[in-house]
């Protein structure tokens, strides 16, 4: 027991040394470049077919606003990680603490809502950089780049839960 709680807590060593480069590449994935075969847009929104006709102004402001999401979120993100990983320990034990896991769960949750209200404080920041034409073009679910990904218009590749907390995202309209 006690050699196999030591080989999860050094993977655990491992994967929080690699989080910083996992998180740089996470936010920088598909940033002005469409996957191959996939419907090409502006480029600012990966994985979005529509062409916003955006201007170089709005391109560089919403990257901005992308770029300032991702990196105030990103010590939200890194602790959800690290709680999550606390839990699954906590869950390989014999004689789980009940009270133990449940607080744990509340501090993931808490993260996991304060990464929610940033995500959409950003989305409404980007919206009004927008004309209503190109709010207008928006498709449901669009969240326009702030992840989690979702209904073709979101960060990333799919959706998924993961360490970037990727998922559904909410509706735009």
């Amino acid at each position: 027991m006690v050699k196999s709680k030591l080989v999860v807590m050094m993977c655990m060593a491992l994967m929080l040394a690699a989080l910083p480069a996992f998180e740089g590449a996470y936010a920088q994935q598909g940033q002005g470049k469409s996957k191959p075969g996939a419907p090409s847009g502006d480029g600012l929104f990966p994985g979005c077919p529509l062409n916003l006709n955006l201007t170089q102004e709005q391109t560089t402001k919403l990257q901005e606003l992308r770029n300032s999401f991702f990196k105030d979120t990103a010590g939200l993100r890194s602790d959800i990680f690290k709680k999550e990983q606390d839990m699954d320990v906590l869950m390989l034990e014999k004689s789980i603490d009940t009270e133990k896991a449940k607080k744990l769960q509340d501090e993931i949750s808490g993260l996991h809502a304060q990464i929610a209200q940033k995500r959409l404080q950003a989305q409404l920041d980007a919206r009004k950089l927008l004309t209503p034409e190109q709010i207008a073009q928006l498709p449901p679910g669009c969240n326009m780049g702030f992840g989690p990904g979702g209904k073709g218009c979101g960060f990333g590749p799919g959706g998924g839960k993961g360490a970037g907390g990727r998922g559904q995202g909410p509706v735009m309209r």
